[in-house]
């Protein structure tokens, strides 16, 4: 089985990768939001243009970030009249939802940006962020944390606030747990999840029982005497044959083809993919970013 990578020669230092990557017009407008809480805001045409594998522009330059702030989420817009709702999560157990129309710029977008989520605490950070065009777009979303509890409801137990605002509870954390992501999913939907010990895990979803907002969710590894497993994240896998990749801490990719791996079940740990001592504990996995053909 074979597919072509993106990845390779595209010019980037071995700690970042690519995470939005689409054929777009001078006349679209981007949003580029930060896992503490910044929304960026450019409109295409304000970025310079650069060639394939030169390292292009850093957004530093023109609007101060902390050296660990990190961009998590980036969507292109045809306009800046639109009707959806931004679907924000954090790791310390807050959700909301925001509209479009809140976080539209203001005139001192090109030296500021503009607080799109309220952090409650220093540490905080934002682990997702999901827009949805319509309330019909909605559907349901989980949650998974950090000891392996999963919390699945539906979006629209998520009320919509504004801008600098920290949200509602999403889930029920206890001592240091921590929620790692969010997905949108329906009850077809199929999940990929990794550990810190490079275990890998195939869940259909209908193992996790659909509930409501705020509370603890259920177990979906199985607690171990010593050396536990504990998830870093998760996705969804939209297709058997679309590769994963799960990146680590010593900046290691290690490509994943779900078609591979049988499902497992609710309390499995799954299946050790990666030797965390010669690549690294793994941080994130995603569905791997194919070739951009542009005409």
């Amino acid at each position: 089985r074979s597919y072509k990578a993106s990845t390779s020669d595209d010019g980037l230092k071995d700690e970042d990768y690519p995470i939005f990557m689409e054929q777009l017009n001078a006349r679209d407008h981007l949003f580029m939001f930060t896992n503490k809480g910044n929304l960026i805001y450019r409109p295409v045409f304000e970025i310079a243009d650069a060639k394939w594998k030169e390292t292009g522009e850093h957004i530093s330059q023109t609007i101060g970030l902390d050296p660990d702030e990190e961009i998590i989420g980036t969507y292109a817009f045809n306009s800046l009249k639109e009707n959806g709702t931004f679907l924000i999560a954090t790791d310390d157990g807050h959700i909301k939802q925001t509209g479009f129309e809140s976080l539209t710029p203001g005139r001192t977008y090109k030296k500021h940006a503009y607080t799109y989520e309220k952090l409650k605490t220093p540490d905080s950070r934002v682990v997702s962020i999901e827009y949805l065009p319509t309330p019909e777009a909605a559907g349901q979303l989980l949650l998974i944390s950090k000891n392996g509890l999963a919390l699945r409801f539906d979006v629209n137990a998520v009320p919509v606030n504004g801008g600098r605002t920290t949200g509602v509870k999403s889930m029920g954390l206890r001592g240091d747990d921590k929620v790692t992501n969010l997905q949108l999913v329906n009850e077809n939907s199929v999940i990929a999840l990794v550990t810190q010990r490079g275990s890998f895990k195939k869940l259909a979803i209908k193992e996790i029982p659909a509930t409501s907002r705020a509370r603890k969710g259920v177990m979906i590894l199985r607690e171990l005497k010593s050396n536990s497993h504990r998830i870093v994240d998760f996705c969804t896998i939209e297709n058997d044959d679309q590769p994963l990749e799960v990146r680590t801490d010593h900046h290691r990719i290690h490509d994943i083809l779900p078609a591979d791996y049988s499902f497992g079940g609710r309390y499995s740990n799954g299946s050790f993919v990666i030797d965390v001592d010669s690549e690294g504990t793994p941080v994130s996995i995603r569905p791997k970013l194919t070739d951009l053909s542009i005409d």
